[in-house]
């Protein structure tokens, strides 16, 4: 778009007339504001010019004024010369000698400035090249006669009880005066200086006679070009106007006849307006009622929002408490078989292993369960435990070599094997009851370890496949499994070498060195417990585990060892405790324990008597139940929330009840849409 495009746009002349499409008033008022447009660039050109004639004519000012100033100079050069020649005093002297010194100064600086606005000016002239040139010539004598002139004044000064020197001194400074000229060179410089000034003064004259004549140019072109749009732009217009005062004149009389026409177009009108506001009434009436019947229906729309947006976050509540719910079984579960998988002083690896299986099958709801013991000497697995097992021919595996069957396969690879739809495929694992014979449907094979170390494997079958909690419930309990079998076998091992102790001193010392290593293994298993653990010999701490450590905030051990247990209990318990000897009967206790810094906590702690080392000591396990406590506050206050969820519910169906009824009202009380429609027909 055009800038005259633009301009008719926004000021809407473009529009003019537009109702008539008319070329000719189009055409008007484009050359109109193309005319005008042409005219203000003139003026603008011609303002410009003015403007930069203005610049250049102070330019030219400012070049006369250094010239005066320049002229001035030099004559105050001359001026201080002749003082200096015949002054009578030392002070007359040093006066004149300091004047005509700073007069130099400024005369070569101001010299320097003229010629470099002579050079910024540019301006082309043969006559001012070759005064320029003379001004060159002239001014540089007569600054080097004034240096020397100063010169010498300081050397009469000096010598200034010399009657002789200072006689031979002013005979030089007139014979510089005279010889050289200096007061003739003056003359002609300050005449160069004048001429100058004056071709400077012409040359701007010149210079804004120029600029008059270009604004005449423009000034009689912007006449033309308004006297053309008089002459050609304003009849064709004018007699435009004239045919349209024409046609409108024709526009009226038509108009009269169509306006009878109206007239009687809104008597009728005005007989169906009467007819329409009878209709309007009924429905108005109408319209009141379902407008009512309407803010009842969004009244209770409100409440069955706030309903929903309660029974959501009942909803939300509800699947938080089953996450808790689920939590809590795991810790729960977890907690349970550490107790059952503690083993006691007089127990063996078999009995031990089938009171474990006797506890964890009927738990995860499975059929029969097997439990191996790896030898990392022979590198075989040995049955040490079974559960609803059917010894005879189906059962011969009591020693599996690594790889062999799925047990072998699943303890050389470390990974959980879980089969399931067998199609009755499982004969060897089949129970023979008194009416039937019940086949498993799913195996479960797991290997169970100690810090990523085989101890041994777990195999269990089912009749109904395992719940996914029950096989993540497995596998978090897999490596306490292998703790704890580990201990044992390390135990029945200790037993052995106790045994055959005897047999040699070569043997023995091996023994001791085996018993060693069991020892750290116990640690060992102390340490990946989830229980803290205290070893007491005569109620003085002998040693713990780290988790006891960061359960207490303990640095290191040896900030409690060889410490009464008794202070790790806070102090409301301690007179229980030693009053009725209460961890003396091997139950687990409820009570709370006390940290570095005299905090508090919740804990479960339980003693026992252990073989550590060939030693009988007591064995106190602690756990901590913050977690738990705060899971069954959460569980009794989500139970109350279910209860209300009930309530919500009951509420709810009242309230759709409510609307239903609301909305066969206002089904009964709307009108067909024949009958709204028919009093504007």
């Amino acid at each position: 778009m055009s800038l005259f495009q633009k301009i008719t746009e926004k000021f809407g002349i473009d529009t003019l007339f537009s109702s008539r499409n008319d070329d000719a008033t189009r055409d008007f008022v484009r050359g109109y504001w193309g005319g005008l447009g042409l005219i203000a660039i003139l003026f603008s050109m011609s303002y410009f010019m003015l403007v930069s004639a203005l610049n250049q004519q102070a330019d030219l000012v400012g070049l006369v004024n250094l010239i005066v100033n320049q002229n001035s100079l030099s004559q105050e050069i001359g001026k201080q010369s002749l003082i200096l020649q015949d002054c009578q005093t030392d002070r007359q002297c040093e006066n004149s000698k300091k004047i005509l010194i700073e007069t130099s100064i400024l005369f070569e600086k101001s010299q320097k400035i003229l010629l470099a606005e002579e050079k910024r000016l540019k301006v082309s002239s043969v006559v001012l090249d070759s005064l320029h040139q003379k001004n060159k010539y002239a001014f540089y004598p007569i600054l080097e006669s004034a240096n020397e002139i100063a010169k010498l004044s300081e050397k009469i000064k000096n010598e200034k009880n010399n009657e002789f020197t200072k006689r031979k001194m002013d005979l030089y400074i007139q014979k510089i005066l005279h010889k050289e000229k200096i007061l003739h060179k003056e003359q002609n410089y300050t005449k160069i200086l004048s001429d100058l000034a004056s071709e400077y003064n012409l040359e701007a004259h010149t210079h804004i006679q120029t600029i008059k004549l270009y604004q005449s140019f423009l000034l009689g072109l912007a006449f033309l070009v308004l006297l053309g749009l008089v002459l050609y732009l304003f009849p064709p217009i004018i007699h435009k106007l004239q045919s349209y005062l024409n046609e409108i004149e024709t526009d009226k009389k038509e108009t009269e006849g169509k306006n009878l026409e109206i007239s009687i177009a809104y008597q009728k009108l005005k007989e169906q307006e009467e007819k329409t506001r009878q209709n309007a009434n009924e429905l108005q009436q109408k319209n009141d009622d379902l407008m009512r019947i309407q803010a009842e229906l969004i009244q209770s729309n409100l409440e069955i929002q706030n309903k929903t947006e309660a029974l959501k976050e009942s909803y939300d509540i509800i699947e938080a408490q089953k996450k808790l719910q689920e939590n809590q079984f795991f810790e729960t579960s977890l907690n349970h078989f550490s107790q059952v998988m503690r083993w006691q002083s007089e127990q063996t690896i078999y009995t031990w292993a089938n009171k474990f299986l006797e506890e964890i099958v009927p738990f995860v709801n499975g059929l029969s369960a097997t439990l191996y013991v790896y030898d990392d000497e022979t590198e075989l697995l040995h049955l040490v435990g079974d559960y609803a097992i059917e010894r005879g021919e189906a059962f011969q595996f009591e020693e599996i070599k690594l790889g062999e069957n799925l047990v072998g396969q699943a303890a050389k690879s470390l990974q959980s094997i879980y089969l399931t739809e067998l199609n009755g495929k499982t004969n060897q694992y089949a129970h023979q009851l008194a009416t039937e014979t019940i086949s498993p449907s799913s195996i479960f094979i797991m290997p169970v370890t100690q810090n990523e170390t085989l101890s041994g494997v777990l195999e269990m079958t089912a009749v109904e496949p395992l719940e996914e909690k029950m096989l993540l419930f497995l596998k978090k309990l897999k490596e306490g499994i292998g703790s704890n079998l580990m201990a044992l076998q390390d135990q029945k091992r200790i037993n052995q070498l106790f045994a055959d102790s005897q047999m040699a001193e070569k043997r023995l010392k091996k023994s001791l060195l085996k018993i060693k290593e069991n020892e750290e293994r116990f640690r060992k298993l102390s340490e990946v417990t989830q229980e803290g653990l205290v070893f007491l010999q005569d109620n003085l701490i002998k040693d713990v585990n780290s988790v006891l450590l960061k359960m207490l905030d303990y640095d290191n051990q040896f900030e409690i060892l060889g410490s009464h247990y008794i202070n790790l209990i806070a102090p409301k318990y301690r007179f229980e405790i030693e009053d009725t000897k209460l961890l003396d009967d091997g139950l687990a206790h409820e009570m709370e324990a006390v940290k570095k810094n005299g905090e508090t906590f919740p804990i479960e702690i339980q003693a026992r008597n252990a073989n550590f080392g060939g030693e009988m000591i007591k064995l106190i396990s602690i756990h901590d139940i913050t977690e738990r406590k705060k899971t069954q506050e959460e569980l009794e206050k989500a139970n109350r929330i279910a209860s209300l969820v009930g309530e919500l519910e009951k509420k709810n169906r009242d309230i759709t009840a409510s609307i239903e009824y609301a909305q066969r009202i206002q089904q009964a009380i709307l009108p067909n849409e024949k009958v709204i429609g028919k009093g504007f027909m």
